[in-house]
């Protein structure tokens, strides 16, 4: 005899371990598939780890310690909106006057900046 199981017999260990190999946009059709999956800690894990890869390779986002410690103090958001919230603003193409007064220009001129 066969047994089938359910989602409910899987541990919310399983849940998670799938949900760190997810993109993005599947990470966040998997979170809203299933109740468990969505109440599944998967803020501090998944999303900080998916920013950490996504912007490893851009000086002006990467997740160095410092940044880190000033995203919590600055920005009291959660790793997926933060995510999200990084995602759009590297997309634009303007800005604005006030973030233009309060630019701080660094310049970078070692063979790994390009």
């Amino acid at each position: 005899m066969v047994h089938h199981a359910s989602l409910d017999e899987l541990s919310d260990e399983l849940f998670s371990c799938v949900a760190g190999f997810l993109p993005p946009a599947d990470l966040l059709r998997f979170q809203c598939v299933y109740r468990r999956t969505a109440a599944l800690p998967t803020d501090s894990s998944c999303w900080r780890d998916l920013c950490i890869r996504r912007w490893r390779n851009q000086p002006r986002f990467a997740l160095t310690p410092e940044r880190e410690r000033w995203l919590e103090a600055n920005q009291p958001l959660s790793w997926q909106r933060r995510y999200f919230f990084f995602e759009s603003d590297a997309r634009r193409t303007i800005i604005s006057d006030f973030e233009l007064q309060f630019l701080c220009w660094y310049m970078n001129f070692t063979p790994q900046a390009g």
